[in-house]
């Protein structure tokens, strides 16, 4: 009963995110590629090491 529901949520799950990366490179070339994938990588570090504090400092001890 729900495992055509969970497959659907999936589908459209992956298809959200393919399309938000490609939109984003689209006519980026060479070096400008370069520095855009550098800036989304420093963004990723930043936002997993945000989320990692929260689930520290937030989400433990409230659980506890």
């Amino acid at each position: 009963m729900f495992r055509p529901i969970a497959q659907n949520a999936v589908r459209i799950a992956a298809r959200g995110t393919r399309s938000a990366a490609t939109l984003q490179t689209e006519g980026v070339k060479g070096q400008d590629f370069k520095a855009l994938r550098n800036g989304v990588k420093e963004h990723a570090h930043g936002t997993t090491d945000l989320w990692r504090k929260i689930s520290f400092y937030v989400c433990i001890p409230v659980s506890l």
